[in-house]
């Protein structure tokens, strides 16, 4: 197993399970409605066993929802951004910081939640009692269907398009 899983867990803690809280169902099931309810590719899935690092980036999923472990947020950039296909990343807001600087060179169309998200304890399976500590969340969609992820998505919050 890569020594990066090893380290799983919030830096500021140590508790692995403060950086592997789960997607509520509300955002998947707007995820599935996006990619019409094909299979899409979840490389932080609740499974301690898979190992996304040890996934071939030559061989990529063309539909992807990704909501990392933020102590790993970076490295998942990294090796994730350059598979393509359509991407869709959940992220704490914050423009200055280089994993979403990297996502926004590449965005077509972002979201940003107007409601703290109560995103789902991976040991309990129960919302959180408090939101985001204290983050707003924003979508970020690397593809070429910004004004369907834009219909989609404004359920959440105001979307914008990214233009060059």
């Amino acid at each position: 197993m890569s020594e990066k899983l090893i380290k799983q867990g919030a830096k500021a803690t140590g508790i692995s399970e403060k950086d592997n809280w789960r997607t509520p169902q509300y955002i998947l099931d707007l995820v599935d409605r996006f990619y019409c309810r094909h299979p899409w590719f979840d490389p932080c899935p609740v499974d301690p066993q898979f190992n996304v690092f040890d996934v071939d980036c030559n061989n990529p999923t063309h539909l992807m929802y990704v909501n990392p472990p933020f102590s790993l947020y970076l490295d998942f950039v990294n090796h994730l951004l350059p598979w393509g296909g359509e991407q869709i990343w959940m992220m704490h807001h914050d423009h200055s910081v280089k994993r979403q600087k990297l996502l926004m060179e590449k965005a077509s169309a972002m979201c940003f939640i107007k409601h703290r998200v109560r995103f789902i304890n991976p040991v309990t399976g129960e919302p959180s009692k408090s939101s985001a500590i204290g983050k707003s969340q924003t979508l970020i969609y690397i593809g070429a269907r910004s004004a369907e992820f834009i219909d989609v998505f404004s359920a959440l919050g105001p979307c914008l398009e990214v233009r060059r």
